[in-house]
């Protein structure tokens, strides 16, 4: 599940020539803004392009919790969470762009922080944002206009009708025992929602994915 986003700078006509050629075949789409921040490097130094994303998606917000010093590599994130909640993520999320989320996700870096990844879809706009789960600083955003596609499933969903991270998570702890290494909500289908765990069993080298629905509580898994 974990994937690694490196910072790149581009220029206004590289961006426009990767653009023209990025259409797929059943929408049409463009990149409209773009923010890279080189925020989720080991050295924790940051430095952002410019963007037109809106002042409230780069302000950053104090870690009140937990210390980010007193976390490793291998810690089960959901028993020991991040400062900052999934629920004030996706808080900011929307309030730098309208849309319902279809994806929510927190995984490790390389450095044992963890980093936040919303994806949310408006009827003419998907956004992509990843936060700092500390201090909830943007690491990265890119708004990309969608073609009109009256035929698109609607695949958002609604987070505050759904089941609780803890109680899912222990939902799966019960399925898999092992510590909880990075999860995912998402809908991958208009009628599941689901919450996915990787889990790492106690002695083992690769961890297993346990599905959860987030409505029902249904299991499965997926080794």
């Amino acid at each position: 599940m974990r994937r690694t986003l490196t910072p790149v700078i581009v220029s206004a006509a590289t961006l426009g020539l990767v653009t023209a050629c990025s259409g797929s075949a059943s929408d049409t789409t463009s990149t409209i803004t773009t923010t890279v921040t080189a925020g989720s490097s080991p050295s924790g130094t940051s430095s952002s392009s410019s963007s037109a994303t809106t002042p409230s998606s780069q302000t950053s917000s104090s870690s009140s919790s937990s210390s980010p010093a007193a976390r490793k590599a291998g810690d089960d994130i959901v028993s020991k969470p991040p400062a900052k909640s999934w629920n004030e993520a996706l808080k900011k999320a929307t309030s730098a762009s309208a849309g319902s989320p279809v994806k929510i996700e927190l995984e490790p870096r390389d450095d044992a922080t963890l980093e936040y990844k919303i994806v949310l879809i408006s009827p003419d706009t998907k956004y992509v944002v990843q936060y700092d789960a500390d201090t909830l600083d943007t690491t990265y955003d890119k708004k990309i206009r969608i073609g009109g596609n009256g035929n698109r499933p609607k695949i958002t969903f609604d987070a505050s009708s759904l089941i609780g991270l803890d109680k899912a998570a222990g939902i799966a702890r019960g399925t898999q025992p092992g510590v909880i290494t990075s999860w995912k909500l998402i809908n991958e289908n208009p009628n599941v929602v689901k919450y996915e765990f990787d889990i790492l069993p106690k002695g083992a080298s690769d961890d297993r994915e346990i599905q959860v629905n987030a409505k029902t509580g249904s299991v499965s898994r997926d080794d």
